[in-house]
């Protein structure tokens, strides 16, 4: 089971978050850390789309998981 996402992040409520919060708060180096070192980015995303469908965009976790990945590859 996954965490609950914190109700707000920066005084920003999570599902209010737009893409550019996103990149302004790192998001991606957050979460980053917690991704396997090998995994289907569109599995993930999709997944993490029906799993917070009510606390956060689909265009946020596109965001992040994208970003993210590029950092862990990098």
């Amino acid at each position: 089971m996954l965490p609950e996402l914190p109700k707000e992040v920066n005084g920003i409520p999570t599902a209010s978050l737009t893409v550019e919060d996103a990149k302004n708060f790192g998001l991606a180096d957050t979460i980053k850390f917690y991704l396997p070192e090998k995994y289907d980015k569109e599995k993930v995303k999709t997944f993490l789309k029906n799993y917070y469908k009510d606390q956060i965009s689909a265009e946020v976790i596109d965001y992040i998981i994208d970003t993210a990945s590029e950092e862990t590859t990098n």
